[in-house]
């Protein structure tokens, strides 16, 4: 019994086993194409559609294949010669025994792919894909539960993002302090309980929303939190809204009484900051180029020149510290001016930082 006719007859028991609706299982096929995924590619990215045709019955042959995009005609191969449509020149080839390479892929390529296999006895098979652009999640933020807490409090935190931006959708990266804390699909973060962390009392959360395309970091997200002397002797309305919208990298410190948020403004040499007693901080830098230095500040938008504290001068170690005493509440700027020996007497300053002192009531 010839070959064919014992597929026409195994073709017909198919029928019988796996009526219209129901699958039927690959390797029983004497001809098929064979099944791809939808894909989401990047931007300027080539794609390839795998598609593969394979028959096992001797004499039949493939002997047509045509692609299409969302019915609209992308090539056809017709014996040995693939022929790209008109649309397509220079952008398809063919690839494998059905497959294609779609180059320089963009947002326009964007649709459902197909491939139609015939084969010799007029059979056709076709099976398609959809192709889609990766697309950047778009303003990235942070909303959280609270912005103070006790220690043992909880604090949730979402990652949110303009309501339908990113593809494919995007997996998040938590960030605390700077260092990556948790990833992986949600977009929430659940710390319970929430514990002390540093003298500063302040913790920031930043978000990665990551996928092909690339990633987006939210801003940073401040949470206080309130030690048992701070949270009796509470904080004022107007001084929390300042210390929540304060710029990243804030230090909230309180010390007897009297709260202390500081930042830094401006970039170059970095200073420590540590309050001490009342209005009086410690002011500590490192540094080997000045042979004496000033720590100067002046109070924020006033138009008073900067105060010149007494000289500090070089010693052996490099490390140096200074006391300022502020005169009262108020928003000041702080910084370090360093003076070398030369004749011209030319000078630098380190970073500016910002630094809010208030006595609680």
């Amino acid at each position: 019994m010839a070959k064919s006719v014992v597929v026409q007859l195994f073709g017909a028991l198919l029928v019988l086993l796996f009526p219209v609706g129901r699958d039927v299982p690959l390797v029983a096929e004497a001809q098929s194409i064979s099944n791809i995924s939808d894909m989401c590619v990047k931007l300027g990215n080539d794609v390839v559609f795998p598609w593969e045709a394979r028959t096992e019955s001797s004499g039949l042959s493939i002997a047509i294949i045509a692609w299409r995009k969302d019915s609209a005609p992308v090539g056809r191969l017709a014996g040995p010669t693939f022929l790209p449509d008109s649309a397509y020149t220079g952008r398809v080839t063919q690839v494998g025994s059905a497959g294609i390479i779609l180059s320089n892929a963009t947002k326009a390529d964007e649709g459902t792919y197909q491939c139609t296999v015939t084969f010799s006895d007029g059979t056709p098979y076709s099976d398609s894909a959809e192709l889609e652009i990766a697309e950047l999640v778009e303003n990235v933020t942070i909303a959280s539960n609270t912005t103070t807490v006790k220690p043992g409090g909880r604090v949730e935190l979402t990652c949110n993002s303009t309501e339908g931006s990113g593809k494919p959708s995007p997996s998040y990266i938590w960030l605390r302090n700077g260092t990556a804390v948790n990833s992986g699909t949600s977009n929430t973060l659940v710390i319970d309980p929430f514990q002390e962390v540093n003298e500063g009392n302040i913790v920031t959360y930043s978000c990665i929303a990551s996928n092909i395309a690339g990633n987006v970091t939210s801003s940073n997200k401040l949470i206080i939190l309130l030690t048992k002397s701070n949270d009796e002797t509470g904080l004022s309305e107007t001084l929390l809204a300042t210390i929540i919208s304060v710029a990243a990298g804030a230090s909230v410190v309180t010390i007897g009484g009297t709260v202390y948020v500081f930042w830094r403004k401006t970039r170059g040499m970095r200073l420590k900051l540590h309050p001490a007693t009342g209005h009086t901080v410690d002011v500590e830098w490192t540094d080997k180029s000045g042979a004496y230095y000033k720590v100067l500040y002046k109070r924020k938008g006033s138009p008073d020149d900067w105060t010149l504290e007494p000289s500090v001068s070089e010693n052996s170690s490099h490390n140096y510290k200074y006391t300022v005493n502020f005169p009262q509440d108020g928003r000041y700027e702080v910084c370090v001016r360093v003076f070398n020996d030369d004749a011209n007497g030319e000078t630098k300053d380190s970073a500016i930082y910002e630094i809010i002192v208030k006595d609680l009531p």
